[in-house]
């Protein structure tokens, strides 16, 4: 039964049947929730070992700097940028190079969506670093994808289409990182068949000097 689950899971469904629900990635590869649309089979976890093609992870990294915003890091800069006067560009400039800094604390390594509808929401996932304790994993209040409060949910709604295409991919066309050869296992394999030459050229000469002796 097992055998059988695993082997629909594996089946590839059309790009347009696909509705991702949520995706982390991990150390060994990621997590991908999905659901196949028209389809009473519930949700499906793949718990995939491959590394992420560089693909998928830039799609995420495009979600840092909302991330950042809607955990509030940029919060009070904001405030002093709407104070500055805009004639005196070095202090604008020392404000913007403040909020680089502040969205390289973080990280995002995922994303989940929730709700219906009107009410549909995402929490973007990630860390962020504090100086001398770490990083922290944390989630960002859910964003309303139909709402234009915070001013930029369309462009979240166009980079998460892009995440949800690359986790596709991911799953269904073997669009992953290809593993770099392990120098080590290759001198092991070359020792092997090395190893393997010079049995084959001993049993040659055994077996021409007994016809010899024959």
């Amino acid at each position: 039964m097992a055998k059988a689950k695993e082997l629909q899971r594996k089946r590839k469904i059309a790009f347009e049947d696909f509705e991702m629900k949520k995706i982390k990635l991990k150390e060994y590869g990621a997590d991908v929730m999905w659901v196949e649309k028209h389809s009473s089979g519930g949700r499906h976890i793949d718990e995939v070992k491959d590394k992420p093609h560089p693909d998928l992870v830039e799609s995420l990294d495009n979600l840092i700097p909302y991330f950042a915003d809607r955990i509030g890091l940029n919060q009070g800069l904001n405030g002093v940028y709407s104070l500055i006067d805009k004639k005196d560009l070095k202090l604008i400039q020392a404000v913007l190079d403040e909020k680089v800094v502040q969205v390289e604390r973080c990280s995002v390594n995922g994303v989940s969506y929730s709700g219906e509808d009107q009410l549909k929401r995402i929490i973007i996932t990630g860390s962020i670093k504090v100086p001398g304790y770490g990083s922290f994993s944390i989630g960002c209040p859910g964003i309303n994808l139909n709402s234009d409060i915070l001013g930029y949910e369309e462009e979240i709604i166009e980079l998460c289409d892009v995440v949800i295409k690359e986790a596709y991919n991911y799953l269904f066309t073997g669009k992953i990182t290809t593993p770099e050869p392990d120098p080590q296992l290759d001198i092991e394999q070359e020792i092997e068949k090395q190893i393997q030459r010079e049995e084959q050229e001993v049993k040659e000469r055994e077996s021409k000097q007994s016809n010899k002796s024959d």
